[in-house]
């Protein structure tokens, strides 16, 4: 094979292996864990602060997307339970689901400062509903 074939076939496999692990990780929520098989998807990628999930990269279109989160937005609760330890996303979403139909996410909005919340259902449906403004 020559060189600039090579070279373009080497680039292929890097420009695939890139696109699949960062869609893996944007679909299947955060940090590539089997830890959040069987819970529902939002579509964003982050990891924990001990204060949140500071969220890095939102899929266009996701639940996420939907819910109105951004980059370096910080989801730091669900139902009230604080996201304060890394998995802490899976463990309080795993319980949520257990709970009922919809769950309340903590969110401060990178934008305003200021903590708003949005509630879900869990598994998908309806939009979501702001119902507090709180200036930190």
């Amino acid at each position: 094979m020559s060189k600039p074939i090579r070279a373009l076939s080497v680039l292929a496999i890097a420009t695939i292996t890139i696109a699949a692990a960062n869609t893996a990780l944007a679909i299947g929520h955060n940090h590539g864990h089997h830890r959040g098989a069987g819970l529902p998807k939002f579509g964003f990628v982050s990891h924990n602060t001990g204060h949140g999930e500071h969220v890095t990269r939102v899929l266009y279109g996701s639940r996420a997307h939907r819910l109105g989160l951004e980059t370096h937005d910080t989801i730091m609760a669900i139902n009230g339970r604080p996201l304060n330890y890394v998995g802490s996303w899976y463990d309080v979403l795993r319980e949520a689901t257990y709970q009922g139909d919809y769950m309340t996410l903590t969110i401060r909005d990178r934008r305003t400062g200021r903590i708003v919340y949005r509630t879900i259902s869990v598994w998908g449906g309806a939009p979501p509903v702001v119902y507090k403004h709180r200036r930190v």
